[in-house]
């Protein structure tokens, strides 16, 4: 069984995007990749107003219709370092459209090339 984990950050705030991955390797994360997400939500409120009810679509349609997803493989040692450098930089997650975090932990890795 590997020691890491897949820590998967799903922002919302991108304006925090730069400031997140630099905190990040000030802490030691070295290693992320970032790529272009949109959510349910976002993806509905582009469909034609057919599609929609026309009253109900002002409550689902979000402020902004892309996010950045951001992938993380670190040693189980650094999950706490990099969930605290996040909660530092967006604030409370459970704040609204500010993102969701979470951990998976992998059976195994290939490939990956450790920074420490």
């Amino acid at each position: 069984m590997s020691n890491k984990v897949m820590l998967v950050l799903i922002l919302e705030k991108e304006e925090y995007l730069n400031e997140l991955l630099l905190e990040l390797q000030d802490e030691g994360i070295h290693s992320a990749t970032v790529i272009n997400s949109s959510g349910m939500m976002g993806e509905l409120s582009a469909l034609g107003e057919e599609q929609l009810i026309s009253t109900l679509r002002p409550l689902f349609t979000p402020a902004h219709t892309e996010n950045k997803t951001i992938f993380m493989i670190l040693n189980e040692d650094k999950v706490e370092k990099a969930r605290k450098t996040i909660r530092n930089v967006l604030g409370d997650l459970f704040e609204p459209e500010t993102g969701i975090l979470f951990g998976i932990p992998l059976l195994f890795t290939e490939g990956i090339r450790d920074y420490d």
